[in-house]
């Protein structure tokens, strides 16, 4: 129940904290010195940093669009732990391929693995490797210092590579050329409620792509196939445009939609989601202090 309550969190904090994708939680991490190393953010991005355990979940995410928490946690802390590269980076590369990515998630898990959330730290060490992968390694470079890594010769696998290719067009139709029927209702869905169960009393439905959002943060082929395979279930059609150009297209529509954080200048009508827990009005700056409060109304 809890590892649920981490995304109920993670929307949570969205609502409250709108610049969460781009903009450090604690504001001490604001003149924080990382380093803006296109080469080593290559190597990693396309799992060629020499690191096997990292490689492999890099390659993996890759090639299916998925990995396992437990090493997106490995790969997150390796790239700004490490490497000391912007946890925007990371976020940014998860958010392109990752084909399930939340923006609400996403952000507050990279802030998390970056320490820049909260004073607990996620680190990639060898005992956790230990732990979770089964092995009884020791003496590796997992086991060094913070100082003692930068100290140590850059290997080769870090030396400068090839950006991979990303798909940019973005899918469906234009707005401008989306037909509808005036009178009759819509049920406007975004990419973070691919529900075809929702509103199946509604026959007219789109897919709404923020062609703003998705040109800050682009996305890879293989999500925009996942988004358009749910689109399909859903009976919808998928279209993309500005939100202020959906406000004139669908103006004089009964237009119902499902709430989310980063869909507040949305039109129409705003159907609650089905919270887990209630979401609270306060922030809370932990999630322990936000499972404390939540966690009783379940029963928990």
């Amino acid at each position: 129940m809890s590892e649920i309550g981490w995304r109920e969190f993670s929307y949570h904090l969205l609502d409250q904290f709108p610049k969460l994708p781009e903009q450090a939680f604690r504001s001490n991490f604001k003149k924080f010195p990382w380093k803006k190393n296109a080469k080593h953010l290559k190597a990693w991005q396309q799992g060629k940093t020499g690191f096997p355990i990292v490689d492999a979940g890099m390659r993996e995410l890759w090639a299916t669009g998925w990995m396992h928490n437990r090493v997106r946690m490995i790969v997150g802390s390796f790239l700004v732990k490490d490497l000391l590269i912007p946890w925007q980076q990371g976020a940014a590369w998860f958010w392109d391929t990752l084909v399930d990515a939340d923006l609400a998630a996403n952000s507050a898990s990279w802030q998390w693995v970056a320490g820049t959330f909260s004073d607990k730290r996620y680190i990639a060490n060898q005992d956790n490797l230990n732990r979770y992968a089964g092995t009884d390694q020791h003496g590796t470079w997992l086991d060094v210092s913070y100082d003692e890594l930068l100290t140590l010769e850059l290997p080769e696998a870090l030396h400068e590579r090839q950006a991979p290719e990303l798909e940019s067009a973005l899918p469906g139709i234009r707005l401008d050329e989306l037909t509808l029927t005036h009178g009759a209702p819509l049920a406007l869905h975004s990419i973070w409620n691919l529900d075809p169960r929702w509103r199946r009393d509604i026959d007219q439905r789109i897919v709404f792509v923020d062609a703003d959002l998705t040109t800050r943060w682009p996305m890879a082929a293989q999500r925009w196939q996942f988004i358009a395979h749910w689109a399909e279930r859903c009976g919808a059609t998928l279209v993309h445009g500005s939100v202020a150009a959906l406000h004139d297209r669908i103006a004089e529509i009964d237009v119902v939609c499902i709430e989310y954080p980063a869909c507040d200048s949305w039109p129409g009508t705003v159907e609650p989601r089905n919270w887990l827990y209630p979401m609270p009005d306060e922030a809370f700056p932990s999630f322990s202090k936000y499972w404390k409060q939540v966690k009783g109304s379940v029963g928990v």
